[in-house]
C-alpha cells in the first residue's frame, strides 16, 4: 500500500471520527448555565470589572432598581454601575434561595439573599432580591432585564 492510499484508508476516516466525536463536545460547554452568568455578573460587580459587566449585560438592558428605571448599558454605565460597584465591594451576599427557569433561548434567574457588610462608615445587614432575565445570543447569555429590590 502506497503512502496516499494509507492517507485515504486510515487517516482520513479517523480524522473524521475524531472530527464527529468532538464536535458535540464544542457545543455542549458553549455558555455557562444562565445562574453561573448570575454568579459572573455580581462577582464583576464587587470586583469592580466593567469590562466583564459590560461582556454580560446586552445594550439595550432595562433595570429596575429603587423605583428607578435605566434602559440601557451605556445610561446604567453613565449612572448608577459606578456607586452599585462601590456599593457590592464592601457586601457579602448568602444566596438562600434561587430558581432557574430555562427556557432555552430565554432564562430568568431569581435569587433571593442575604447581603451584608459595610458602605461609607455604615453598617448593612438585609434581605434582597435579583431577578435576572437572561436571552441567550451567539456570544452566549446576555442580561436583558434586571430588577433589584
Amino acid at each position: 500500500m502506497t503512502v496516499s492510499k494509507l492517507t485515504l484508508h486510515v487517516l482520513y476516516p479517523l480524522l473524521i471520527t475524531f472530527t464527529l466525536l468532538s464536535a458535540p463536545l464544542a457545543v455542549a460547554c458553549e455558555t455557562p448555565p444562565p445562574g453561573d452568568v448570575a454568579d459572573q455578573f455580581s462577582q464583576a460587580l464587587k470586583n469592580h470589572d466593567e469590562v466583564t459587566i459590560r461582556a454580560l449585560l446586552d445594550e439595550n438592558v432595562l433595570i429596575f432598581e429603587s423605583g428607578g428605571v435605566e434602559s440601557s448599558l451605556e445610561e446604567y454605565a453613565s449612572h448608577h454601575m459606578s456607586a452599585d460597584m462601590a456599593f457590592m465591594e464592601g457586601m457579602e451576599k448568602e444566596i438562600t434561595c434561587r430558581t432557574v427557569q430555562d427556557n432555552g433561548d430565554m432564562a430568568v434567574v431569581s435569587t433571593q439573599y442575604r447581603m451584608f457588610g459595610s458602605y461609607k462608615g455604615k453598617d448593612y445587614d438585609r434581605t434582597s432580591l435579583e431577578t435576572l432575565v437572561l436571552k441567550r445570543t451567539e456570544s452566549g447569555w446576555k442580561i436583558v432585564h434586571i430588577h433589584w429590590s
